[in-house]
């Protein structure tokens, strides 16, 4: 019987942690937007995040210890959470429907990946890394990764067009903008390009099978 190595162990027991927490996050979020929706207060705060350009720096100022002033500038976009009262969500519960939705949907791809990789690992465990559906596996998670971050930028710029329609902001402007997240994308291309190395690699594990 094959022992199992502490860091595969530890790694086993870290995606547990996440599947069950996502799945709470997940109830959590469908409860509490179905009783905000009936009017039902909750300890759950919904803010609406918006991309501040124009920024006015005027009354703001930066000294240096040593002495002497530095300049001091905003490197757009900037991200600002306006925390709302229960009377203005009431009044347009459809970004309360239309955050839920995009939050549901990007924990439903975190479940999805973390499904993946721990059916990896499994696969792992048995020494049996490089068998084909592990590639398929590799390809899933990729995807996923990629609509994750597409997601996320999309939930942003909803948020941020929202904020632009029902919000009068004073010494800056609210601007709808798309932001990419290139690290996640970068990750979720690696991962692409690593599930073709592992269908070569069972590809190859299979024709020296049948050879042998």
């Amino acid at each position: 019987m094959k022992s199992t190595s502490k860091s595969l162990k530890v790694l086993k027991g870290l995606l547990f942690v996440a599947w069950w927490g996502t799945v709470f996050f997940l109830a959590a979020v469908s409860v509490a937007a179905a009783l905000e929706l009936f009017g039902v207060e909750t300890a759950i705060e919904v803010n609406l995040r918006g991309s501040a350009s124009n920024l006015d720096a005027s009354s703001l100022s930066v000294s240096a210890k040593e002495g002497g002033v530095a300049a001091l500038a905003f490197v757009e976009p900037v991200w600002v959470d306006v925390a709302l009262s229960e009377e203005f969500w009431a009044a347009h519960p459809s970004y309360l429907v239309v955050s839920t939705l995009f939050a549901l949907v990007l924990a439903g791809t975190a479940l999805g990946g973390i499904s993946c990789l721990r059916k990896i690992l499994d696969s792992v465990e048995r020494g049996e890394a490089f068998e084909a559906p592990n590639a398929q596996r590799l390809r899933v998670l990729g995807i996923l990764i990629l609509v994750g971050a597409l997601g996320k930028t999309l939930m942003e710029f909803v948020s941020s067009a929202y904020a632009d329609v029902l919000l009068r902001p004073q010494g800056f402007n609210f601007d709808g903008r798309i932001a990419f997240d290139e690290g996640v994308i970068v990750v979720g291309l690696s991962v692409l390009v690593l599930s073709e190395v592992f269908r070569v690699g069972a590809k190859l594990r299979e024709e020296q099978e049948l050879t042998i």
